[in-house]
């Protein structure tokens, strides 16, 4: 099959994991994916990239955007309208309800039949976007609004990530859950570690690794506690911008080390040197909206676990013996950690087994799934 995705960025972060993953899979598995994406730098070139045997057709966003923002802006949107299509495709898939993909895929359904799906994987207004402040934030939000209400009814099916957000969808509108997933892989060979921290024998490491960071506080209270009872304890924090860990005060913390913000490969290998992950999350509709993968990439990398059980994360995480869940309010999980440690120190490492996931769970399972999607729903479009 030959599948489009319409994205509204192309850099590593986010929903890219998503949509680059399942194109990923989908290649592996014989088929040909072009993903037509934007670049937020308005100064960048037009152009073509190949990135794990996806074809990326890049065009940047205009200076306009500097006004609408990048995922908004409505001349970015016209502009890439326009832009020419490579043939014709088995499947249009959209990703995420943001006008500079959204007017590219539209337009395109308007004048040429054939399969149109759309993927919802956040939940945006109520979840990410709370109380706008500014004109602009105020204009994306409410149009985000009405495209995260009529982008479904326009698709000819949805993919979601969450029962959450298929709840959320009107009952005339055609849809399944697709989770994100895990690539099956072998032992990690990379470079020293010491190219990233220095590691020390005797030492417990804990770690969080990621970009969304609304409970970093959790963490940096539970450091403060740990510190005065396991001095053997050390807390890596990874992914998290600069700023945000400046302004939150880790960086005082004696136990506490961050290591900035790095590629998903160094991501990998960092957390593959952990004696612990850790996935703190509140109980709010965004949270029950999503599937975070650093759950799989920190099972993928060898370590167990310490979440909370919130959406799908509670029903993955009951059936597993290798994850601990910790409670979706920060008192009960910091409490539930402390306790956690107290059993894993001095003790030997717990074995991590997937293998049992991988026909569910697996990147290519997944694509396997999205494939049979769009061979059903492709004979009533």
């Amino acid at each position: 099959m030959r599948i489009a995705f319409f994205v509204q960025y192309c850099h590593e972060a986010g929903t890219y994991f998503r949509w680059h993953n399942l194109a990923k899979a989908l290649v592996l598995s014989g088929h040909e994916v072009d993903v037509y994406a934007g670049d937020f730098n308005y100064k960048a070139k037009k152009r073509i990239e190949y990135r794990d045997n996806i074809r990326y057709i890049i065009t940047p966003s205009l200076i306009s955007s500097r006004i609408f923002g990048n995922p908004s802006d409505p001349f970015t949107a016209l502009y890439r309208s326009i832009q020419k299509i490579e043939g014709v495709y088995d499947a249009y898939h959209l990703f995420q309800p943001f006008l500079q993909a959204f007017i590219p895929w539209y337009f395109l359904k308007l004048r040429r039949k054939g399969l149109y799906i759309y993927d919802w994987d956040d939940l945006w207004v109520g979840g990410i976007f709370i109380n706008p402040v500014s004109l602009r934030d105020k204009y994306t939000h409410k149009l985000v609004q009405i495209l995260e209400t009529k982008i479904p009814l326009i698709a000819n099916f949805t993919t979601v990530c969450s029962t959450f957000l298929q709840k959320r969808l009107k009952e005339h509108s055609k849809s399944t859950i697709l989770y994100n997933g895990f690539w099956q892989t072998n032992s990690i060979n990379f470079k020293d570690i010491h190219e990233y921290y220095k590691k020390e024998s005797g030492l417990f490491y804990v770690g969080y690794i990621g970009k969304t960071a609304a409970e970093l506080d959790w963490i940096i209270d539970a450091a403060k506690i740990v510190e005065k009872q396991y001095v053997q304890v050390k807390f890596i924090i990874v992914g998290p911008a600069k700023e945000q860990i400046e302004q939150s005060g880790l960086l005082s913390i004696p136990n506490m080390i961050y290591l900035g913000e790095v590629n998903s490969t160094q991501a990998r290998y960092i957390a593959s040197t952990l004696d612990l992950g850790l996935l703190p999350l509140e109980d709010s509709f965004f949270n029950r909206s999503r599937f975070p993968i650093k759950f799989f990439d920190y099972l993928t990398a060898g370590i167990p676990v310490f979440y909370s059980g919130v959406g799908e994360l509670k029903v993955i995480g009951e059936s597993l013996s290798f994850v601990f869940e910790g409670g979706v309010n920060k008192d009960t999980w910091i409490m539930n950690l402390i306790d956690l440690l107290g059993d894993m120190i001095n003790k030997p490492p717990i074995a991590i087994n997937i293998e049992g996931l991988a026909e569910k769970y697996s990147w290519i399972s997944i694509a396997q799934s999205l494939e049979n999607i769009y061979k059903v729903n492709s004979r009533n479009a």
